[in-house]
């Protein structure tokens, strides 16, 4: 059945009164009887969400480039390079969040886009990451969309997956990881899933908190962990300790801050300073790889930190031609539990550190 709604509230007041068993609908109805849209001609304009990255504009996507060059009006966050914005036309509007300085708050973002789309502006909501991991952005569709707002999200690098990349540090890896969780960790009762690896977005007033946590859930001490600091920017910090250094430091970190936890970080080369708090003496090849034998061959011990290191250091013998089995004079150590079960799948014996 069409119904042809003609100019005039009264006869959009008499549907909508009759439509009351079909909220939505009624919904629909009521904004289109709005003063915005009874007194104004025009088109109501679209609003595209747009992911930025980590920071650094290298990583903006042309997909999201082009919609900036096009728009009218920009409200951004303040995660990223504002300087590069210089180079787009559009009026530009900051509406920044960051824990305890809230510029604006959401529902008035909320209205801001809606307000701007109604003038029949081209509408660029420009956030830091991706609009749709930890961004409020299914907030904003569903609160443009309710009031028949044309609404395009292009994606952005979310910064869970750019730390993995620019540090190279697999978030999953055969033998090691074969599950990732992305969690929000500014909640003081936050909940930790069972996956391989932990990235941790908004965690840095909590990582003390975090790492008892994990601690507490059955994660080992001797996992490591990265921190980073300003991912992809000219400033970028990068920190490493393992989830018991963390459980007891006081240290404050520098935020915005991303956190990776899972025996992945050992990915990244880790030199003797850091692995002598294991009180254990190990050369610098036997973190990396296997390929220099006379190096591993002239070693009295070798210590694994992770399982990789372990199938790194079978695949290298298998390919020398040798045995698997290292001399008995070769004493072998493993850093952790699932270490030590990896040599013991290759039906190799070594001593645990902790």
């Amino acid at each position: 059945m069409k119904v042809i709604i003609r100019k005039g509230t009264i006869v959009l007041k008499l549907i909508t009164s009759l439509l009351d068993h079909i909220p939505n609908l009624k919904n629909r109805l009521k904004v289109l009887s709005s003063p915005g849209f009874q007194h104004k001609g025009n088109q109501p304009g679209k609003v595209t969400l747009v992911g930025f990255g980590p920071g650094n504009p290298d990583l903006l996507t042309l997909g999201g480039d082009r919609a900036l060059a096009q728009s009218d009006i920009i409200f951004h966050d303040d995660l990223l390079d504002v300087d590069y914005l210089k180079k787009y036309r559009a009026e530009k509007v900051y509406v920044g969040k960051r824990k305890g300085h809230h510029h604006i708050e959401q529902n008035e973002i909320n209205i801001l886009l809606l307000n701007a789309a109604k003038a029949g502006k081209k509408v660029v909501r420009l956030k830091g990451g991706d609009p749709m991991i930890f961004a409020h952005g299914g907030e904003e569709v569903e609160y443009l969309e309710r009031h028949l707002i044309p609404v395009e999200v292009i994606p952005g690098v979310s910064a869970g997956v750019a730390v993995s990349s620019l540090l190279k540090v697999p978030l999953t890896h055969r033998g090691i990881s074969s599950s990732v969780a992305f969690i929000s960790g500014h909640s003081k009762n936050l909940s930790l899933p069972d996956a391989d690896t932990l990235v941790i977005y908004m965690g840095g007033s909590n990582i003390r908190t975090i790492a008892r946590k994990a601690i507490a859930q059955g994660r080992a001490h001797e996992i490591p962990v990265m921190l980073v600091h300003n991912l992809s920017l000219p400033g970028q910090q990068e920190f490493f300790f393992t989830l018991g250094e963390l459980a007891l430091n006081e240290q404050n970190f520098p935020t915005p801050i991303i956190i990776v936890i899972g025996e992945v970080v050992s990915f990244r080369n880790r030199t003797d300073a850091v692995l002598s708090k294991n009180m254990l003496r190990v050369s610098r090849a036997t973190i990396t790889h296997f390929s220099d034998r006379a190096k591993v061959k002239s070693l009295e011990r070798q210590v694994f930190i992770n399982q990789q290191m372990v199938n790194s250091f079978v695949d290298a013998e298998e390919k020398s031609g040798r045995d698997s089995r290292p001399s008995a004079a070769l004493k072998l150590t493993a850093v952790g539990k699932k270490t030590k079960e990896a040599l013991k799948e290759y039906g190799l014996q070594g001593n645990q550190s902790s």
